[in-house]
């Protein structure tokens, strides 16, 4: 598509990354499991996939 994606090697950047990285990754993997652990997998994949398809249901951006 004509674009280049090059990193910055910034501190504010990499603190972002990094950030999101842990918390979305790493504390959110852990919150969804202990989530699962307290309600049980059949109540719990409904938190998963009901804003995703709102999201999906409610997008405002156009596909090419």
């Amino acid at each position: 598509m004509g674009y280049d994606f090059t990193p910055e090697s910034t501190a504010r950047y990499l603190g972002s990354l990094g950030y999101l990285a842990v918390v979305g990754s790493v504390i959110g993997f852990g919150a969804y499991f202990l989530l699962v652990g307290r309600i049980g997998a059949s109540q719990g994949v409904c938190h998963a996939v009901v804003p995703a398809g709102g999201a999906i249901a409610f997008d405002d951006i156009r596909r090419v």
